[in-house]
C-alpha cells in the first residue's frame, strides 16, 4: 500500500539528504510531503503511521514514504534512535505504464522492449537490510555525497532503488528474536502500571528469561527493566505536561507507587524534579 513507483526512463532527483538522532522524547511530525522519503534506521526504533497503517521501524529497517500521503507518529521514538534520510522527487507515472518485475530474465532482451511502452519499478515499502551491506553502502553514498555533485548523488539514489527492488524480490527470513523483543515492548507499553516480573516475560515469549533478557540487551542496548523505566518516565512526562494530576497520582498511574522513589528516578533521568519539570515546561492552563 502506498508504494513509491519510479519510471525506468526518469532518474529520481534528490532534494535533501542527511542524518538524524533523537536524544529526548519525540514523535514523528504530522505532515503531507510533496516528495518521497527514504528512511534507514541505524539504531533504536521509531513509529510512523501512514494513512492509518502503523509501521514500526527497527535497526536495519529501510522504509519509503510516498509523496502526497498523510503520515504522522503517536508513540515516542526510542531515545538514541538514529537514522539516514533522503527526500527525493520522481516524475508522475504514465497511465499506461507497466510494472517491471526484476525477477524476470532480461538477458538477450532488446532495449526496445523497455521503451516500446512506459515501464516502472515498484519500490518495496519496508525491508530489513541489516545483513545486506551493498544496500546500506548505497544509502550512505546518497547521504554523504556533497551537494555540489547532484548528478552522482542522483545516480546513487537510482542504484539504491534498484537494489531495494532486487532485495524485495528475495524471500524474507523472519527475525524471531526481534519479534519477541517487540512483543515484550508492546506488553510493557500496555501494562506500564503493572509489575512485570521474570515469569511474566518468560511465559509471554515462551523462552527462558535469561535468554530473552540477553537478546533484548544485545538488540536494544538496554535491559528490559531500563526500557520499562524509560517508558514509565515518558508517560509521566505526558501527564506532567497535559494534566493537573499530582505527583503522587502520576507515580501511582505509571507503576512507581512511591512518589519519593518516582521523583528520584525522574530527576536522575530528566535532571530536574517532576515539580520543577512541570513548572518549567508545561504551558499555563
Amino acid at each position: 500500500m502506498h508504494q513509491c513507483a519510479i519510471p525506468i526512463n526518469s532518474m529520481p532527483v534528490v532534494i535533501e539528504a542527511g542524518t538524524g538522532k533523537i536524544l529526548r522524547d519525540h514523535v514523528h511530525m504530522d505532515r503531507i510531503t510533496k516528495f518521497n522519503v527514504l528512511i534507514y534506521v541505524t539504531c533504536g526504533s521509531m513509529e510512523i503511521i501512514e494513512d492509518e497503517v502503523v509501521h514500526h521501524l527497527l535497526p536495519g529497517s529501510l522504509f519509503y514514504l510516498k509523496a502526497g500521503i498523510h503520515h504522522w507518529g503517536e508513540k515516542s521514538f526510542e531515545p538514541g534512535t538514529a537514522w539516514y534520510y533522503v527526500h527525493f522527487l520522481t516524475v508522475p507515472l504514465d497511465e499506461q505504464s507497466t510494472a517491471l518485475d526484476l525477477t524476470d530474465d532480461f538477458s538477450g532482451m532488446p532495449l526496445t522492449f523497455f521503451y516500446d511502452e512506459p515501464r516502472h519499478l515498484v519500490i518495496p515499502k519496508h525491508l530489513s537490510v541489516s545483513e545486506d551491506q551493498s544496500v546500506i553502502d548505497r544509502v550512505k553514498k546518497v547521504v554523504e555525497r556533497t551537494p555540489s555533485d547532484p548528478i552522482t548523488r542522483n545516480i546513487h539514489m537510482w542504484q539504491t532503488l534498484i537494489e531495494t527492488c532486487r532485495l524485495g524480490c528475495q524471500p524474507i527470513k523472519p527475525d524471531l528474536d526481534r519479534e519477541r523483543i517487540e512483543q515484550i515492548k508492546g506488553y510493557i507499553d500496555e501494562h506500564l502500571a503493572d509489575k512485570t516480573d521474570m515469569q511474566t516475560i518468560s511465559e509471554l515469549t515462551g523462552l527462558s528469561y535469561k535468554y530473552i533478557s540477553t537478546v533484548f540487551k544485545d538488540k536494544t542496548g538496554m535491559t528490559i527493566k531500563s526500557y520499562q523505566t524509560q517508558r514509565r518516565i515518558g508517560e509521566a512526562v505526558r501527564y506532567l505536561e497535559q494534566t493537573l494530576m499530582s505527583v503522587a497520582e502520576i507515580a501511582e498511574e505509571t507503576g512507581f507507587g512511591d512518589p519519593f522513589y518516582f521523583s528520584k528516578v525522574f530527576k536522575n533521568m530528566k535532571g530536574v524534579s517532576p515539580q520543577k519539570y512541570r513548572k518549567n515546561y508545561q504551558p499555563r492552563l
